[in-house]
């Protein structure tokens, strides 16, 4: 964690609002953001078996956004490398899930999703609302 995340970090944790701009574009105007993105926002990965799957349900509704990998036929896909970057390009996310569904707390906002298994990487924009949980699901061309 670099020093300006940890400053930022600091600064969201106690409520100050602020706006994130790109390296690549610094010096240059940007609007606010509606809302300050959270630069380390709560994950949450599993729902390997029944049970995890389970605890993942229980708990969904706290987080603002869920992604659900699976490959052909739906079946459910794990260890996935999965990047979140804000609309500004800042990295909010970079984990790798321990099961096929994917919880985050992220603010309100535009984002894009890079996930990537054996090789095979997909892109997608999503959209956070200010309330409810948003779901998507990504399809990997995978077979058993």
């Amino acid at each position: 964690m670099t020093l300006r995340t940890l400053f930022l970090s600091s600064l969201l944790s106690m409520g100050i609002g602020l706006f994130m701009v790109s390296e690549a574009n610094a010096g240059h105007h940007h609007h606010m953001q509606d809302f300050p993105t959270k630069m380390n926002p709560e994950v949450v990965t599993g729902g390997v078996s029944d049970e995890g799957e389970a605890q993942i349900d229980s708990i969904q509704n706290r987080y603002t956004l869920k992604i659900t990998f699976v490959g052909i036929g739906g079946i459910y896909l794990d260890a996935i490398n999965v990047t979140i970057d804000d609309k500004y390009l800042n990295r909010i996310i970079n984990t790798t899930t321990d099961g096929p569904i994917l919880l985050a707390d992220l603010s309100p906002g535009r984002y894009t999703v890079t996930a990537e298994l054996e090789g095979r990487t997909i892109k997608q924009a999503i959209q956070v609302n200010k309330a409810g949980l948003k779901q998507y699901t990504l399809r990997f061309p995978i077979g058993e």
